[in-house]
Parts: C-alpha cells; structure tokens; sequence
C-alpha cells in the first residue's frame, strides 16, 4: 500500500471518527432540552391544580380567538353590507348628472317668460309643469335640490365663485345670491351650489 493510500484512509477514519461524535453531541444536547419538557409536562398532570390552570388559560385564548374572529366577521359583513346600500342609493348618480342641465334650462326658460303675457302664458304653465313633474321623480330617487339663499355658507355642499360685503340687513358668510343650484342625492353632494356669499367678520372685529 502505497503513503498516499494511506493518508487517504487515515483522513477517511478521521471523518468518521468526527461525525459519529457529532452525532453524539447532538443527541446528547437534544436529550438535555426535551427532558424539563418532558418533565413539566409530568410535573403538571401530577398536580390537579396546575392542570387546571392550564385548561383555565387554554380556555381563556381559545375564547379571545373566537371574539376575535366573531369580530373580524361582522365588521367584514358590516363593510359589504354598506357597499350593497352604497351600491344601491348611487346607481344613479352619472344620470341624475346628466338631467341637472336639462332642469337648469327649464328653470332658465320659466324666468325669462312672463307668465302675464298672454302669447307665452301657455309656454309657461307648459314648462312649469314639466318641471314640477320632473322635480317630483327626481324627489322620489332620493335626490334634494339646494337653494341655499339667506343660509350660511357651506363649503361641503356649496361653491363660493364671489365673496362681497355684506348688504345691510344682511349677515356675514351668509349667501347672498344663487347663480346655480345644487344638488344631493341621498345625503351625499353631487353638484355643489354655485354662490355669491357676503364676506365673513374680519378676526379683529370678532375679538
């Protein structure tokens, strides 16, 4: 047998050697963790009382894990029943948008017609009709037109296109003038009202 032959075995026992006392190490540190567990979880049917505790706790999150998914549950149901009645009060926001302007130009037509002139009266009770049935479907849909003269002025549901000092008799940040009016359908704006509003107290009058 050649030197190189043997080295060669010699490192071959040597690995063996190394690896079988791994092996062992590693068994012996595994032993030396799984007993305390082993010997707690005797220690604990032994005694009734820790065993009891043991349960009560168990118990215990086993109910917060069921009010936790009960809750998460319902506020899941609550959010997808709010999609469905949103859903359903909305469906017809882009129409009731595209019939503003055609209530616009009634409202429009009414009040540049005089209703004494006896050539457009007919025109008129004509148009005043229309409006008036068109403006009760609209009501029934749940949609509320905003005519907000003499009210203070609300930037959710109004736009201010001018601000000027307040007339006398009249109040500061109150509208003053309606150019266009607005619109909500079921509680939620569609078309803000388009406004002039008396300018608001200035800050060192206030004080």
């Amino acid at each position: 047998m050649t030197e190189q032959t043997e080295n060669t075995a010699a490192n071959a026992e040597d690995v063996e050697k190394n690896t079988e006392d791994i092996n062992q190490e590693n068994a012996a540190e595994t032993a030396e963790n799984e007993a305390p567990a082993q010997e707690e979880a005797q220690d604990v049917t032994k005694d009734p009382e820790a065993l009891t505790i043991v349960i009560q706790d168990l118990n215990k999150k086993l109910k917060e894990a069921d009010l936790r998914t009960a809750a998460e549950v319902d506020n899941m149901r609550k959010r997808k029943d709010k999609e469905i009645d949103d859903a359903k009060k909305y469906a017809i926001s882009k129409f009731a948008g595209d019939l503003l302007p055609v209530i616009d130009a009634l409202e429009k037509a009414l009040s540049t017609i005089n209703p004494e002139d006896e050539a457009f009266k007919n025109i008129h009770e004509g148009i005043n009709l229309t409006l008036k049935s068109m403006m009760a479907t609209i009501t029934k849909y749940g949609m509320e037109q905003l005519d907000p003269v003499d009210q203070p002025f609300d930037p959710n549901t109004q736009h201010a296109v001018q601000m000027i000092d307040a007339p006398e008799g009249k109040k500061p940040n109150t509208v003053l003038h309606v150019i266009q009016k607005g619109y909500n359908l079921n509680g939620r704006n569609i078309r803000p009202a388009m406004v002039i509003v008396a300018k608001p107290e200035p800050l060192d009058e206030k004080v």
